[in-house]
């Protein structure tokens, strides 16, 4: 196979914010999160394959009330049916990261997320959420600004 762009491994931060409407009065959560994802390419020509990983993360409530059921909430999350594209070789690197979460404990997914992955520096990535829909793939109201950054193996 070809020489690949973006497969390997990397180390994410990310942080944004969500709103709950249904049943929480329009509440608003600051997200925060850090995790891991491998991409192994499956084609060059455009570069594309699949994405795996999961990541730690935390919503944590923006109003000032007290409410014992809106509290900060830890999660962790898996990905499933991830796959990766490279939209433009660049240089700059543009690439789409589609992937359906899977919250530990649940049994089934919880929601999907299209990224858009933008070449910052050798070997990382500004990612930032597209089109984040729920269970029911309607649309959330979210928005995720990230850093993903390759991790080499033969030096960690």
């Amino acid at each position: 196979m070809a020489k690949t762009a973006m497969a390997g491994k990397y180390v994410v931060r990310f942080t944004g914010f969500t709103r709950a409407d249904k049943g929480s009065g329009g509440r608003s959560y600051n997200l925060v999160g850090l995790g891991t994802i491998e991409l192994k390419a499956t084609a060059t020509n455009p570069e594309s394959g699949t994405v795996s990983g999961g990541h730690h993360s935390t919503l944590n409530p923006m109003s000032g009330l007290s409410d014992p059921g809106d509290q900060r909430d830890p999660a962790i999350f898996v990905y499933q049916n991830a796959t990766y594209t490279v939209k433009d070789a660049g240089p700059p690197i543009q690439a789409e990261l589609t992937m359906t979460f899977q919250k530990q404990g649940e049994k089934k997914p919880n929601m999907s997320d299209t990224f858009l992955a933008l070449q910052c520096g050798v070997d990382k990535f500004w990612l930032i959420s597209r089109n984040p829909r729920d269970t029911n793939n309607q649309l959330v109201d979210e928005v995720v600004i990230g850093e993903a950054v390759k991790v080499n193996s033969t030096t960690w």
